[in-house]
């Protein structure tokens, strides 16, 4: 899948942020190159992390058009959840696996939890779910090849699971919040 890094921290010094997209290949794993210069050298000022998470708007708008799924991935506090709120202002609605009653039906009936979805749902917290979620969603996007149905958000250390982020290969683009 493409694999978009970008960063949200929060810097005061005087050094330029530079791009915050970069082109990255990686042919052992399928990646595809994207190329967006989303941040605007800052120079002495506090990084707005909010017009972080509104430049990358366009780049993981990009991304649903041509994937299946997207995946916004960070660490905790990285603004995952307020920009896939963001993007699903118009989209779409946010299901957040927070809720005990979301988070119980998709641990007991995984399948039946994203059947139970509406169209260009959004998933935060989808990693509480476990991998048994994200086995359905295979099944479902193997079986649907239509882009855009979902965008996961969720914790860095779940994709970093080799089993995790195989199942997920060519199916989703991921958008990495550092």
């Amino acid at each position: 899948g493409v694999v978009l890094f970008a960063s949200a921290r929060r810097r005061d010094t005087g050094e330029a942020i530079g791009a915050l997209a970069r082109e990255t290949r990686q042919r052992d794993r399928g990646a595809v190159a994207l190329t967006d210069d989303v941040a605007a050298p800052v120079t002495g000022k506090e990084v707005d992390v909010g017009e972080i998470e509104r430049r990358l708007r366009g780049p993981t708008n990009d991304l649903l058009t041509g994937f299946r799924s997207v995946v916004v991935n960070g660490p905790r506090q990285a603004g995952k959840s307020t920009l896939v709120r963001q993007i699903q202002h118009d989209r779409g609605e946010v299901v957040d696996l927070d809720d005990p009653l979301a988070l119980e039906l998709a641990i007991d009936d995984p399948i039946a939890f994203l059947g139970s979805l509406p169209p260009r749902v959004a998933i935060d917290e989808f990693q509480r779910a476990g991998a048994p979620l994200l086995l359905a969603l295979k099944m479902r996007l193997d079986a649907d090849r239509t882009p855009g149905q979902f965008i996961l958000a969720g914790s860095t250390r779940f994709l970093s699971m080799r089993s995790i982020s195989e199942t997920l290969t060519g199916r989703v683009g991921i958008v990495e919040l550092l």
